[in-house]
């Protein structure tokens, strides 16, 4: 009697065990079932986004609900494509770093807003679109850091001699210091 009892307890246990491997299966099934979506939000992504581009999106689409931030390489660099969850009424938008709207072919539609607050006196005014860097220099930009995404952009004027100091998000490339024609400037002196 001893051993029936024993023999019923070990098929009870398998069966517990054969029962729980089982659920556990279905309920991973209807995880992934019933989550498809990435686990970064996109309020999380739009908060790593770069103030421009923040800017930009708020101002071409007020509080419309994002469903998706993507980040591409374009002809002009990185750029930011935003897909919002009604896209009957706000299309995906195609962004550069410095918030200007990019056409589908990556041509600028509407440029970043210029930055107001430069002093007219003072020897540096910060916040400059990649748009108003001259060609050259924008073309050394993109040949010594393709893929970075692009911080701020300074114009610098020492003793008649006018600089760009670009730098760059996160650790990967060191800042650049251009004259117009796109050749590397010696650090200012003094």
């Amino acid at each position: 009697m001893e051993s029936l009892l024993k023999k019923s307890l070990a098929c009870a246990a398998v069966g517990l065990v054969m029962s729980a491997c089982a659920h556990r299966s279905s309920t991973k099934a209807e995880i992934e079932a019933r989550y498809h979506q990435p686990f970064i939000s996109p309020g999380t992504r739009f908060a790593k986004l770069p103030a421009a581009v923040q800017s930009a999106i708020r101002a071409q689409a007020g509080s419309a609900e994002i469903y998706q931030i993507r980040q591409a390489p374009g002809s002009a660099g990185l750029i930011y494509v935003i897909e919002f969850k009604n896209r009957a009424v706000y299309p995906p938008l195609r962004l550069a770093a410095d918030g200007s709207l990019l056409n589908p072919d990556d041509t600028v539609a509407l440029g970043a807003p210029a930055d107001l607050a430069v002093a007219s006196t003072g020897a540096a005014a910060g916040g400059l679109t990649l748009a108003e860097l001259p060609g050259a220099a924008l073309q050394t930009v993109r040949t010594q850091a393709p893929d970075a995404e692009i911080d701020t952009i300074t114009k610098e004027s020492h003793g008649g001699q006018v600089t760009y100091e670009v730098t760059f998000k996160g650790q990967r490339h060191a800042p650049l210091r251009l004259t117009a024609d796109g050749k590397k400037a010696p650090p200012p002196a003094g």
